[in-house]
């Protein structure tokens, strides 16, 4: 009986501090990222889905942000990367984040 009971607190404990981990994981200072949407659902035809099962999720900073809004840029995917392309449809090349 106590044998049941400590193994069935051990499991809870443990299932718990998994959660806490998750929950942990997601919190970044400063920075936003795509994991805070992981528990997002939505109606997708009816059945709840996660958000990431249904659309793309990218982040940008706020310089390409604005390039995007302001009609001089666009974003698409290809091969499962964000390329950037530019007004005249080239490709803006790779360069490093700012800090």
């Amino acid at each position: 009986m106590i044998a049941d009971i400590k193994k069935s607190a051990e499991e809870k404990m443990k299932k718990t501090l998994e959660t806490l981990k998750s929950d942990l994981g997601k919190i970044r200072t400063g920075r936003a990222h795509t994991g805070l949407l992981d528990h997002v659902m939505v109606d997708y035809y009816g059945t709840p889905t996660p958000i990431n099962g249904v659309a793309n999720l990218t982040l940008l900073c706020r310089r390409h942000h604005r390039m995007i809004h302001g009609g001089r840029f666009c974003l698409e995917l290809s091969d499962g990367r964000a390329v950037f392309r530019r007004p005249d449809g080239s490709i803006l090349e790779k360069h490093r984040a700012p800090p």
